[in-house]
């Protein structure tokens, strides 16, 4: 199955941060260090308790995804180097060496777009209700991964739209309008511009298939 490097983003983020906190478990019993009691030092200066939670899962899932993506980033270059890369991880090389390039038509496919969304969705549902979870690190694995997809729908989720505005009206101050909207949406009401960006992607797709169109112009770009 092909997919696409924001797609090998998201498994390899959320599939880092089981691998750490797997490691974190053993590491704790076998050498007496633990990287999550080691976060928890840094956020103690926080007086907010919402804050100083919202920095420790922050750092949680920050560093086994910087580490993924150094990892999956040297991989490309030595498996070039080897001459080892065919069709679809050829293609991946190719955008991650020219990714300023083409960083404005890289995006998640559908399948996983929403598989995020729908995600954060149940993950809400759970926190609205007050579902429990007792379990230390399931709690750890499951707020990472919903920091993990709000932050992969921001980021996919407003190339599609400032696509979309570039490609409908050609004025980049509309964009950049847009973008301030954003921000400051996501500053005052940041679930509500969440939920926005994941509407209009949905639009988008329905009335466009906009992620297909994204697609084949990164494949005309690279051609």
């Amino acid at each position: 199955m092909n997919t696409t490097i924001m797609d090998d983003l998201v498994y390899g983020s959320i599939l880092s941060v089981l691998l750490m906190v797997f490691i974190d478990i053993y590491a704790s019993k076998l050498i007496g260090y633990s990287f999550m009691q080691e976060f928890k030092g840094y956020i103690k200066f926080f007086n907010n308790k919402e804050v100083a939670n919202t920095m420790y899962y922050l750092l949680i899932a920050m560093f086994p995804f910087g580490m993924m993506f150094s990892v999956y980033y040297l991989g490309l270059i030595f498996s070039n180097k080897l001459k080892i890369l065919k069709n679809n991880s050829k293609k991946k090389y190719n955008i991650i060496r020219n990714f300023k390039a083409y960083s404005r038509f890289i995006t998640c496919s559908k399948k996983v777009f929403y598989g995020c969304s729908l995600y954060l969705l149940i993950f809400q549902i759970f926190k609205f209700m007050n579902i429990e979870i007792n379990n230390t690190y399931l709690i750890t694995i499951s707020t990472c991964a919903s920091y993990l997809c709000a932050y992969f729908i921001i980021r996919d989720g407003y190339n599609v739209i400032q696509n979309y505005i570039l490609s409908k009206y050609q004025k980049v101050s509309y964009a950049r309008y847009a973008l301030l909207i954003t921000i400051l949406i996501l500053v005052l009401a940041f679930k509500i511009a969440v939920l926005l960006i994941i509407l209009f992607n949905i639009i988008l797709d329905k009335r466009m298939d906009i992620r297909v169109r994204q697609n084949y112009i990164l494949d005309n770009l690279m051609n």
